[in-house]
């Protein structure tokens, strides 16, 4: 009888712990989920000299939760809504920062912030950079051509062979911030970089900010530099 009451204890705690695996289960998967949601999508540097204000909500009255200082590296956990700020149409963005997390506006956000210093760059907006530029070396066939919508699509030189000339073509995402452009690659291409930094001369030529930035042409031996605005 003892042998028979213990068998009947044993199965019913058995059910009771599959119950509570069961049971808990769901809520187990919602956090693993939750966690995903809030992988680093990549990361970003602040661009603005007096910081960049983090927020414990995604707009101007969201509660001050630190300041972030120049040049830090911030990771962009989610996209949030549009805005313009100071003149400036860009995104909210969830970030973590030296294990805070809130949000800050992207508009501050850049994906290089060295500082670069040239005297013969001219101030520019978005709209200044719209359409192509030519290679004047290789002819107007080659180009870089920036959409309004802020994809960048490159056809270059690659150089010439027995079997005929070669045409490179790459395509990614661009913006202007503090008055350079920066361009970076989504295509499979093997480049020198996957980002590209140039600035608009006073001639109107484009011109990379140093060598490590720039776009090699004819089997990477010629940087594209001074290329000329279509005119067309």
């Amino acid at each position: 009888m003892l042998r028979i009451t213990i068998l009947i204890f044993s199965f019913i705690f058995a059910c009771q712990e599959d119950s509570k695996i069961n049971n808990s289960t769901p809520s187990d998967s919602n956090a693993e989920s939750a966690t995903k949601q809030e992988l680093e999508i990549e990361k970003q540097c602040v661009g603005v000299k007096s910081g960049l204000r983090l927020r414990s909500q995604p707009n101007l009255d969201g509660e001050k939760i630190d300041l972030i200082p120049y040049q830090s590296i911030v990771s962009i956990l989610k996209i949030g809504d549009p805005i313009s700020i100071d003149n400036i149409y860009s995104k909210w963005a969830k970030v973590e920062f030296q294990g805070k997390v809130g949000w800050v506006f992207m508009g501050y956000l850049n994906w290089d912030c060295t500082e670069y210093n040239f005297p013969d760059a001219s101030k520019i907006t978005e709209e200044n950079v719209y359409g192509k530029f030519l290679d004047n070396q290789h002819g107007g066939n080659f180009n870089i051509y920036f959409q309004e919508n802020n994809i960048y699509r490159t056809s270059i030189f690659g150089g010439c062979d027995d079997g005929g000339c070669n045409i490179e073509n790459d395509f990614g995402e661009w913006r202007v911030f503090n008055n350079l452009i920066y361009l970076r690659s989504k295509s499979n291409l093997k480049l020198n970089s996957d980002l590209f930094i140039f600035y608009i001369s006073k001639d109107k030529s484009l011109n990379p900010v140093d060598r490590e930035h720039a776009i090699f042409e004819n089997y990477g031996t010629d940087i594209i530099s001074g290329w000329k605005r279509d005119k067309k």
